[in-house]
């Protein structure tokens, strides 16, 4: 049967081969952009998957909390360890996507 879990455990299979695409193209200059791509939209895969599973279980307060704090230390450290361009526009990415995450999920809340 097709639910939300299963639909994010394939979100999560495709979002893993996408971060293995993302270090393969990350490791030579040439095919960086390529590999930024591939991490970006694997990180897109895997918070849209985080995110449906949260809003299906029904997340308590302190678990949203948790997982806000996450993202916001992983955006951070992202962030303070970007040593090229190419790491601050992937940290500068993520963070969009999180802050889109975290709207849907306030919107969600509120109505």
């Amino acid at each position: 049967m097709f639910t939300v879990e299963t639909a994010a455990a394939a979100a999560y299979i495709v979002a893993a081969l996408l971060f293995i695409l993302a270090l393969a193209g990350l490791s030579k200059h040439e095919t960086s952009k390529v590999g930024n791509t591939f991490g970006i939209s694997g990180m897109a895969v895997a918070l849209v998957a985080t995110i449906a599973m949260t809003l299906d279980r029904h997340i308590s307060l302190l678990g949203l909390a948790l997982l806000i704090g996450a993202m916001s230390v992983g955006a951070a450290i992202g962030l303070a360890l970007g040593a090229g361009e190419m790491v601050r526009q992937f940290a500068l990415w993520t963070l969009a996507v999180v802050a889109l995450a975290l709207l849907a999920a306030a919107v969600r809340a509120a109505g």
